[in-house]
């Protein structure tokens, strides 16, 4: 008997309104979404079931690798809190309460999505909600060909021609011979991300030469092997875009790789590469990062790649740069490193540097009239032993003493109070306040003719 389409919850029978079981293009995986909802979703608000704010509607998202098994999704996934110890699977869910997680098993057999188990609050017993959900698919609509295979043994009963994205598994000790069949494979990964951190290598130590023949290859990711070299042959692979190898015992990376035409970009982090080569013709190059490696220079022709916008190359013992670095924007190495290897020194416009300056006249020095006061408020609380620390906080001001009769019977004069002489294109400088939006005028104060005080004192600023 051909079991029928479920989508429930608790006591709630949800409408499938859509169902999504495809390849993703983008992200290679098989992926799932199916679209739900309830005509009155009130009650299961008030139970703390669904949130407020989608009315009803609900979605249940997932994508997974290492299901092949002859054209047929299949696998079973445990999962505490929406989270699996399968690094190849993630679950997203919407327009649920945002207390709520996901205890249960979702599986896929002969073209079958079953999952069960219970929505529940991860620090309560209560609410509990079981979930029933059983889905059919159409397993004939699936286009392998953007799936990325997870391992070899994936890829049994694959023709070689459908296999464009393959994972190897960590703890192949050895290449497998089978890979150099794919050849329209795009992308290669080796080893796990997971495992960037570990001290612990995998066991791989070797690239063979006949990598060369996957000419479509566009993407390499190599990660935490015991590999110390890669083979000239990569020199072969014209349409390369990426190159990724990091966390391995590379000692150096072949003459070949730097001539290919479309590479983006290496990295190359936390190795033990020694040297980079003199002749490099990567036009497109767009980032370089080869931190933590046993360089002591670089060849100048990296610092003269046209279209380089990220150079990270912190972490190695370098002797010396040459001054071109100085021009490379996107560089990214430490600040005692860039000051040790390269000339931050301007030079003026004619190479002779800057002229000597002395700008000593223009500082202010601590005026005893003006911080009198202070003192005596300072000795009035006895806290004479902290004079210096409390002085040092006093703000700066300047003071003027008034040694004749004000008049306003010049333009432009200095004078306190009063009104000041505003050009007539100016209005009288006025504030709104926010509390009542009342528009006020500023209070005049004093104008200062710079002239007039000009013989009589200077007044800067004093730098601390």
């Amino acid at each position: 008997m051909e079991m029928p389409d479920i989508f429930q919850i608790g006591n709630y029978t949800f409408n499938i309104t859509e169902s999504n079981f495809s390849i993703a293009t983008l992200s290679h995986e098989f992926y799932v979404e199916i679209k739900a909802n309830i005509a009155q979703p009130q009650k299961a608000i008030d139970e703390e079931l669904l949130s407020d704010y989608e009315d009803g509607e609900i979605s249940w998202q997932f994508a997974c690798l290492g299901i092949y098994q002859n054209g047929i999704p299949t696998g079973e996934f445990t999962l505490e809190e929406d989270k699996t110890t399968n690094p190849y699977f993630y679950l997203r869910r919407g327009g649920f309460h945002y207390n709520l997680d996901f205890y249960g098993k979702i599986i896929f057999r002969d073209g079958l999505m079953i999952c069960e188990g219970d929505l529940k609050n991860s620090y309560d017993d209560k609410p509990i909600f079981p979930v029933k959900i059983y889905q059919k698919f159409d397993c004939k609509s699936l286009d392998w060909k953007d799936y990325h295979f997870s391992s070899v043994q994936e890829t049994e009963g694959v023709a070689d021609e459908i296999i464009q994205y393959l994972n190897l598994k960590k703890d192949d000790a050895v290449f497998p011979s089978k890979v150099f069949q794919f050849k329209n494979l795009k992308t290669l990964t080796i080893g796990d991300y997971q495992d960037y951190y570990s001290q612990t290598h995998a066991p791989l130590s070797n690239i063979p030469e006949e990598i060369g023949v996957l000419s479509k290859l566009e993407g390499l990711t190599i990660i935490n092997t015991a590999i110390k070299s890669l083979p000239d042959s990569v020199g072969k692979l014209k349409k390369l875009e990426t190159l990724n190898v990091m966390n391995c015992q590379l000692e150096s990376l072949p003459d070949s790789l730097f001539l290919l035409p479309k590479l983006k970009y290496i990295f190359a982090d936390n190795n033990k590469i020694a040297t980079i080569p003199d002749h490099i013709q990567l036009s497109n190059l767009n980032s370089l990062s080869i931190a933590n490696n046993q360089l002591r220079t670089l060849p100048e022709s990296v610092a003269s790649l046209p279209k380089l916008k990220s150079l990270k190359i912190d972490g190695n013992p370098f002797e010396r740069l040459a001054a071109i670095f100085n021009q490379v924007k996107g560089l990214q190495m430490n600040i005692k490193d860039k000051r040790r290897l390269l000339d931050f020194e301007y030079r003026g416009a004619d190479g002779k540097g800057l002229l000597k300056w002395d700008d000593s006249q223009f500082f202010m020095q601590p005026n005893s009239p003006l911080l009198q006061p202070v003192v005596e408020i300072i000795k009035k609380n006895k806290l004479t032993t902290h004079q210096t620390d409390l002085l040092a906080l006093a703000k700066k001001s300047v003071g003027f003493t008034i040694v004749g009769a004000e008049t306003n019977d010049k333009i432009g004069n200095t004078r306190f109070g009063g009104m000041p002489d505003l050009p007539k294109s100016i209005k009288y400088p006025t504030f709104k306040y926010d509390y009542d939006k009342t528009t006020y005028k500023y209070e005049f104060i004093a104008q200062i003719n710079c002239a007039e005080i000009a013989k009589c004192c200077i007044m800067t600023v004093r730098r601390y």
